[in-house]
């Protein structure tokens, strides 16, 4: 017996000639009974002959042509049809966006809760500055430099004397800033944890000393020009008048 569709070769029993049957090869529904007639008329085709494969009686859901179309079977047998037959493809995830945007999500918290440690670093602050960005400035900013500071006392032109304060201020960004002012603060001789007075003056031109001998001491101008990056400005003061029972004094940036 053969398929009437794809004309495979079947070994098909005798009781079961009058069933209706379904190639496992094409799909393709035929009835052995109309192959036995065609054989009692002459067709000369034996009848049964040995195959690997052996069909059996269509299930009730297989018998009405049930059987699911492949891609041979459909008319258009290229590409669109080999397309067809592939499963649906996965949408890819795309990941980093998403793990950008909590690197980024994480570094602005981590700044915003420690915002005065970043805001200590001075590189950051130079950068900040550097790139017009609104920066406050800070004491922490300058130092004055302990050697370079050095007191004496000068006789005036009258015969009195004036307390003169040398020093040099540095600046510690690498970026332009204006000179602050510096506090004075005095303490006394006899309890030095005890202050006395507490001054501050603005940086000015340095007086030469003919100005300094002066009666009564002129102030110069303040000093308008900026310091530049990781450089030190020179600054003079003269104290004609002293807190009573002065002993020491310190000075401490500070910006206005």
């Amino acid at each position: 017996m053969q398929c009437s569709q794809c004309h495979n070769q079947f070994d098909i029993d005798t009781d079961i000639i009058q069933t209706a049957l379904v190639c496992h090869r094409c799909s393709h529904e035929f009835n052995p009974s109309s192959q036995t007639d065609s054989d009692q008329s002459g067709d000369h085709q034996p009848r049964f002959r040995h195959c690997s494969e052996r069909v059996f009686p269509a299930p009730p859901f297989l018998a009405r042509n049930t059987a699911p179309q492949t891609a041979a079977d459909r008319p258009d047998n290229g590409l669109e049809g080999a397309l067809a037959d592939m499963p649906p493809q996965r949408k890819k995830a795309h990941v980093w966006p998403w793990l950008l945007a909590m690197l980024m999500t994480t570094i602005t918290a981590g700044f915003w809760i420690q915002q005065e440690q970043w805001l200590d670093n001075r590189w950051l602050r130079s950068t900040m500055i550097n790139l017009n960005i609104p920066m406050q400035q800070r004491d922490k900013d300058w130092l004055i430099i302990p050697e370079s500071v050095h007191p004496e006392w000068v006789t005036r032109n009258d015969g009195s004397k004036v307390l003169v304060i040398r020093g040099k201020l540095s600046n510690l960004l690498a970026c332009d800033l204006m000179a602050p002012d510096v506090e004075i603060t005095f303490y006394a001789l006899n309890q030095p944890d005890q202050v006395l007075d507490v001054r501050q003056r603005p940086i000015s031109m340095r007086p030469d000393e003919h100005a300094i001998k002066q009666v009564p001491f002129i102030r110069t101008q303040a000093d308008s020009m900026p310091v530049g990056p990781l450089s030190s400005r020179e600054f003079i003061f003269v104290m004609e008048t002293l807190p009573a029972g002065s002993g020491d004094f310190t000075l401490t940036p500070r910006v206005r």
